[in-house]
């Protein structure tokens, strides 16, 4: 039985869902068209997938990709338009539904991967074309700053590595000076203790690495934000940045190899816990046919939820 006629059955009527103009809305007739819409999104991100995966390896694709990457927020925005359209339609979420949000999820944030890998690729090409030979002031790179903040410390040391500490064009003693510049508060401090000059910077280097370097301590500071997270149930725009801070924290915790496809119980219950009552009765009612809602299904519906402003 399809998802349609299977909802049908249980509620007799299909809901209507608001478009985000506010002053139109969808309604069952509309599903072919919003599911048009839907495959079109999918498609497009699917083809700047395939553009990335070429110009990793054939510069002569990199503009082309660079073109497509240019346009994934608006692809993103047409996709989720269309598919929480469908799912507040259908009053229902469906693994075969559901699965596409993940789905999606995953293209996008490959496509993302290969445009970071990308650009700090070309960085290191240019920082590596200065001739170490010529006497002339080094041409300003701007470096990312890190003050302590263990979270960020994965961003800054790939940046940092990749502009800076591989360079074969920088002597130890610029590397040592671009560390400096680019540290702040504790972090500074770490480095301040070396002398500045070339026989010192491996080991302020290391020094660095071996505070911050550190998945235990990254996956603690990642846990801790997760629980103090707070879900303004009244206010969509904080609501929506508390759920990305949340989606933030286990992202860089699965980057660390711990099993966070295996938290769900954990995860929707302590969300569910930080949730009015009226909008957990909502989701409770929603999906009392599942005896373990996924992390998935819950984020599905908050997020529904902040398109329609909340309540």
């Amino acid at each position: 039985m399809s998802l349609l006629s299977r909802h049908s059955r249980k509620s007799g009527a299909l809901k209507k869902s608001k478009s985000k103009s506010e002053d139109f809305e969808y309604t069952a007739q509309d599903l072919p068209s919003l599911r048009r819409k839907r495959t079109i999104a999918i498609k497009r991100l699917n083809k700047a997938l395939e553009i990335g995966q070429l110009a990793k390896s054939d510069p002569s694709q990199r503009d082309l990709f660079l073109s497509y990457h240019h346009d994934i927020k608006n692809i993103a925005a047409a996709f989720e338009d269309a598919h929480f359209s469908i799912l507040e339609i259908l009053d229902d979420t469906a693994d075969a539904d559901a699965c596409l949000q993940e789905q999606f999820d995953d293209t996008y944030y490959k496509i993302e991967s290969i445009y970071r890998s990308l650009i700090r690729s070309e960085d290191a090409k240019q920082s590596k074309s200065v001739s170490s030979s010529l006497n002339v002031r080094l041409p300003k790179i701007t470096l990312p700053t890190f003050s302590g903040n263990i979270k960020l410390w994965p961003e800054y040391f790939d940046t940092f590595n990749a502009l800076i500490h591989n360079s074969s064009s920088l002597t130890e003693t610029e590397k040592f000076h671009y560390l400096v510049s680019s540290l702040s508060g504790d972090a500074l401090s770490i480095v301040k203790a070396f002398p500045l000059t070339h026989e010192h910077y491996t080991s302020a280097y290391q020094a660095l690495c071996a505070r911050y370097k550190n998945k235990r301590d990254l996956a603690f500071a990642c846990w801790r934000e997760i629980l103090n997270i707070e879900f303004k149930c009244k206010d969509a725009k904080e609501f929506r940045k508390s759920l990305d801070t949340f989606d933030e924290n286990l992202s860089i915790l699965k980057t660390i190899n711990l099993p966070v496809q295996d938290w769900d119980f954990i995860i929707v219950y302590h969300i569910l816990s930080k949730l009015n009552t009226e909008m957990r009765r909502s989701f409770e009612e929603k999906h009392s046919d599942i005896e373990f809602p996924t992390y998935n299904q819950l984020k599905l519906f908050l997020q529904s939820k902040c398109n329609q402003k909340i309540p």
